[in-house]
């Protein structure tokens, strides 16, 4: 049972097995706008197997140009849904936004890569040795995936995030907080250490992590459907579906917010990557450097995951993943192509992965014009 819930937790993703839902008819007809025959059967494929009322919200970037592909399952049937501006939860894609709000804040001098994160801790410390904001962004911090104290046995299960609150974060980082690996040595994903890295960018700026991703990424970009408080957009949400496709509550985090708060639609989405495009904003380049080598064929930047296609080219990319959603987010700069897709398929469905597949197949067809 506890390994259970860290899976949750953690977003770990689980293959469960639940039961095959049987395949929507194809109904994916007239095609709209930019989006050719291929990309609507690529979709159609990947999304024919996932439960009645899920929602895909699909775009597609290209140089001068985004195309939205919604769809929704509906009476067994496939169908184009103009949803580019419903919010859905983007789960672990909040951590590409963590890394920007750092990113600011280094190039406004305020903070270095490099510098212990103990310096904005007014307590000691449990864990003696240097733990750096560069390895809070990019995973190599030794931090486990999620707190000690982050108990599964009293949660509520249906929003497992919610009451651990700066106190218990506290409690952790001066009780029990320990590495797992030499700080800096091992890639480990961590939602702990993108979680504490939102908590400490609010002590050095002073505004809430909701208020600096306003003032800093969504109200300058017109990001308008983008938040962490979910009575801002309520009326625009795609309800969530758990993993036997049944409506399930909309996850809510307090100290932990960095590691997976953000609301967002597919169309905020594309303004995002679409700023990524012009490589000279100085604080989008500094997410995108590479930081340190994962494996052969992946890097990691601040937040950005740069893995390689079957193509062979590097992209930006980060999924993410909740109860009762799941997203992928992919993009090359230089060439300036994108995919974004967000889904109410829940993290724990059976083939959740096809939607991270969709991605990366829909970013080679790009790649390949």
């Amino acid at each position: 049972m506890k390994n259970y819930w860290l899976v949750l937790l953690g977003c770990i993703f689980c293959a469960c097995s639940r039961g095959q839902t049987v395949p929507a008819a194809n109904g994916l007809t007239p095609l709209p706008n930019g989006v050719s025959e291929e990309h609507a059967a690529l979709v159609y494929q990947h999304a024919k197997t996932f439960p009645e009322k899920t929602q895909l919200s699909v775009a597609l970037l290209y140089p001068d140009q985004t195309y939205f592909l919604g769809i929704l399952r509906e009476n067994d049937t496939l169908r184009f849904a103009a949803n580019e501006s419903r919010v859905f939860e983007v789960g672990s894609i909040s951590k590409v936004f963590t890394a920007t709000l750092l990113a600011h804040q280094v190039i406004q001098g305020r903070v270095s890569l490099t510098e212990p994160i103990g310096h904005y801790v007014e307590k000691e410390l449990n864990e003696a040795r240097e733990i750096t904001f560069l390895q809070l962004a990019n995973h190599t911090s030794g931090l486990p995936r999620l707190p000690t104290n982050l108990n599964p046995f009293t949660f509520n299960p249906e929003n497992p995030y919610r009451d651990y609150d700066g106190a218990k974060l506290e409690e952790y980082l001066t009780g029990g907080m320990e590495a797992e690996n030499q700080p800096g040595s091992t890639y480990g994903y961590s939602n702990l250490g993108a979680g504490l890295l939102g908590y400490l960018l609010e002590r050095i700026s002073g505004a809430s992590y909701e208020e600096q991703l306003q003032q800093q990424v969504f109200l300058p970009q017109d990001m308008t459907h983008s938040t962490t408080d979910l009575a801002k957009v309520d009326s625009h949400l795609i309800p969530g579906l758990n993993a036997v496709g049944e409506p399930t509550p909309h996850w809510e985090f307090d100290a932990l917010a960095g590691a997976g708060a953000i609301l967002s639609s597919a169309n905020d989405l594309s303004i995002f990557a679409r700023a990524h495009f012009d490589l000279e904003n100085p604080v989008l380049a500094l997410t995108r450097e590479a930081t340190f080598n994962i494996r052969d064929n992946m890097r990691i930047g601040l937040g950005w995951h740069l893995p390689r296609t079957k193509s062979g080219q590097e992209v930006l990319w980060h999924n993410g993943g909740t109860a009762g959603y799941t997203a992928s987010m992919a993009l090359e700069p230089n060439k300036k192509f994108g995919v974004v897709i967000l889904s109410n398929v829940s993290a724990f469905h059976q083939d959740k992965g096809k939607i991270d597949d969709l991605c990366f197949e829909l970013m080679d067809l790009l790649l390949a014009l």
